[in-house]
């Protein structure tokens, strides 16, 4: 039982690495993400600071310099989005592994008082065995006893036998003195 729990926290203990090596890793792509788009958006805007000095005839540049802008500014929003998703998902899953965790402390509990109370058993039985040992040398020593008295009784019961013979012998003999006035 202690290695299918020892198999269960290591597959847990597995599955929580690579749950937050995914979350790492959206949060790094994010990161690269949005340098990138820093990145563009200051070359965007140091296009836009060279053409706001310039003749009227530059706004148009500006105008279409700030159209990337735009998808900048959706794809921040997605990956917002993405981020704000992953650490409700990273929530959920530190909230699942919190309630596992004290699903297993509950078990290890319960197999502590099960190997408590085994340990007791264990303590009874070899006390009943020692018992039963004793109990044992005691029924060997009556049924040696026992034998002996059976012999005995035996021994007893052939001389009985021979005596009861030999008054039959006797009685027979002395038969013809009961003949006699």
């Amino acid at each position: 039982m202690q290695t299918e729990s020892g198999s269960k926290r290591s597959v847990e203990s597995i599955l929580t690495t690579l749950l937050a090596a995914v979350g790492l890793v959206f949060f790094l792509y994010s990161l690269l993400q949005m340098t990138a788009i820093q990145a563009q958006m200051n070359r965007t805007m140091t296009a836009i600071q060279t053409s706001v000095g310039t003749t009227t005839g530059l706004v148009g540049q500006t105008s279409a310099a700030l159209q990337p802008l735009r998808a900048t500014t959706h794809a921040l929003l997605a990956v917002g989005q993405q981020e704000s998703t992953t650490v409700n998902h990273l929530a959920a899953m530190n909230q699942h592994l919190q309630q596992i965790g004290g699903i297993e402390e509950v078990i290890i509990q319960r197999l502590d008082a099960l190997n408590g109370s085994t340990a007791n058993i264990n303590d009874q039985l070899s006390t009943m065995l020692s018992l039963n040992q004793q109990l044992l040398a005691a029924s060997q020593q009556s049924v040696a006893q026992a034998n002996a008295e059976t012999g005995g009784v035996q021994a007893l019961n052939n001389m009985t036998t021979t005596s009861v013979q030999r008054l039959h012998t006797a009685n027979e003999k002395f038969g013809v003195l009961r003949l006699l006035p």
